[in-house]
């Protein structure tokens, strides 16, 4: 679900259109008060951990676009996901700017949240166990006073979870617009 408000992060003014539920606030400066963001990615429940090892989240942008420009795909703010996976849940509210002349926006975005395990062996390197693809498309419309959050109508489609989890294999070469080497998860650019 969408709603209108502002960043957790300190940003240019708005009004920005975020993926998160519950989202409230006024114009800015006024603070964003999320209760729930807009995917949510809970510990691990069926791998056991009896070696001792560390879990990890790696979240790769697989398509982001907002109207007509393309912003790519690449890996997701940095490496690990930051959080405190997996101690709580880990989360993400994509938002965009929108602008303050009438106009519409439509934001296609779509990622994949790889769970990465590394054994506590000295040496190990993470290995992925798998992944979630999750996505949404939604459409912001505005006439006028645009700079007003209240004039803003949105529409959304395709949010949340695509499939289930995914178990990853080493013969996998890509997912989604990204490619994979021997299941594990590459980039070549990172994305804020």
């Amino acid at each position: 679900m969408f709603r209108f408000g502002h960043p957790p992060k300190s940003y240019p003014s708005g009004p920005y259109l975020i993926y998160a539920i519950g989202a409230q606030g006024g114009n800015c400066p006024n603070a964003l008060n999320a209760t729930t963001y807009g995917m949510t990615f809970n510990p691990p429940t069926n791998y056991q951990n009896a070696s001792g090892g560390t879990f990890s989240l790696v979240q790769l942008i697989s398509t982001d676009k907002i109207n007509t420009s393309d912003y790519g795909s690449g890996l997701d703010t940095q490496y690990p996901y930051p959080g405190s996976y997996p101690a709580s849940a880990t989360d993400d509210s994509p938002f965009v700017n929108l602008p303050s002349t009438p106009n519409s926006v439509t934001r296609t975005f779509t990622a994949n949240m790889f769970l990465m395990w590394t054994s506590n062996i000295a040496g190990s390197i993470p290995v992925p166990l798998g992944y979630q693809t999750w996505g949404f498309v939604a459409t912001a419309t505005c006439n006028a006073n645009c700079d007003q959050i209240g004039n803003w109508t949105a529409t959304t489609s395709s949010a949340g979870p695509i499939g289930s989890f995914m178990t990853s294999s080493p013969t996998q070469t890509k997912v989604g617009n990204n490619v994979l080497v021997d299941g594990f998860p590459t980039w070549t650019t990172v994305t804020d």
